[in-house]
């Protein structure tokens, strides 16, 4: 949606913008900046003239760009008409406004948020705010982190080190991503370089005593190996659950950090949830899930595959799975 057309004045090696990979003598200072927006049907129209004080770089998001000034070395979002919807970014690649609409806004060196009607959302009362995960956006107090809602309620107050991403989650339909705060409630969070985790009332449900640096974040569980191999899975519900008899254990993807994937010293694979509790047993040659995470996948590469419905309960503790429909494997490619 954005040109920048930069006019530039010749210069010398002492100060300059521009060098000419042609010449090693060609240098250039820029003169203005003009910003053309680009319509859906492809009209292009100057919105703006900038002088080389009024800028020094820029990043484009859609029908937004950030600007980032020169003299003052602020960095400003702006919409379509060349309106500012957002200013004193922290970085010039800062998303300026999400999917809803939200913009952040700064007042006395704290930020909050506002609509794109220009309405407050949430008073000014954070140092950063950080770019919204599905349905939660990071806050920090220089010191601290936490996390908000969209409606700009504070879900975890900010008072850890980290709030963690859980890289497991189902796939987002809109972006595609598996990435986002939590699941079924839970988020992971880090205190004085330990894990642990808090659910949605702020209420600590697994208290932060696992050494960061020593476990996988699975999401709302982890999975420790202690220094004689053995395995353990720590569910965000405090339930710590050793796990015996299987050759590998690991997190699957789209799973939440909820379902787990073992294998015995067959290679065949099996089915277990955050507490332990077998799903399906070591019988398959693979397993996977939906992208909804709401089916596991098992094929013994016989042509024919398995599909079975994961059915959870309120509080994700527990998982089912349904008898599955027998499908004939689709025929390869080339």
């Amino acid at each position: 949606h954005w040109i920048l057309a930069i006019t530039l004045d010749e210069a010398t090696a002492d100060q300059y913008d521009y060098s000419s990979f042609l010449s090693n003598d060609a240098f250039y200072l820029i003169n203005t900046v003009d910003v053309y927006f680009i319509s859906q049907d492809k009209e292009a129209s100057c919105v703006a003239s900038l002088t080389r004080d009024q800028y020094l770089d820029s990043s484009a998001y859609g029908e937004y760009i950030n600007i980032q000034d020169r003299a003052t070395n602020g960095i400003t979002a702006y919409d379509s008409a060349f309106q500012p919807v957002a200013t004193d970014l922290s970085y010039i690649y800062d998303e300026p406004v999400d999917g809803d609409g939200l913009v952040t806004f700064s007042s006395n060196g704290q930020y909050g948020l506002q609509d794109a009607q220009g309405n407050t959302v949430m008073e000014p009362s954070f140092q950063y705010i950080y770019d919204f995960y599905r349905d939660y956006a990071a806050v920090s107090t220089g010191e601290k982190e936490g996390l908000i809602d969209r409606e700009g309620n504070v879900v975890l107050p900010a008072e850890f080190d980290e709030v963690e991403l859980n890289y497991y989650l189902p796939e987002d339909p809109e972006s595609e991503s598996t990435s986002g705060y939590g699941a079924f409630g839970y988020f992971s969070v880090i205190q004085d370089g330990k894990a642990g985790f808090a659910d949605e009332t702020g209420a600590i449900t697994c208290e932060p005593k696992y050494v960061a640096d020593a476990v996988e974040n699975c999401g709302i569980s982890l999975l420790m190996t202690d220094a004689q191999g053995n395995v353990s899975i720590i569910a965000a519900d405090g339930a710590e659950t050793l796990i015996e008899g299987y050759d590998d254990v690991s997190a699957l993807y789209y799973g939440s950090g909820l379902l787990y994937e073992v294998r015995n010293t067959d290679y065949q694979e099996g089915l277990i949830d955050w507490h332990g509790n077998v799903l399906l047993p070591c019988e398959y040659g693979d397993i996977s899930l939906s992208a909804d995470g709401n089916y596991a996948v098992t094929d013994n590469y016989d042509g024919y595959i398995d599909v079975y419905k994961l059915a959870f309960d309120q509080d994700g503790a527990n998982a089912e799975t349904e008898a599955p429909a027998e499908t004939e494997a689709p025929a390869e490619t080339e």
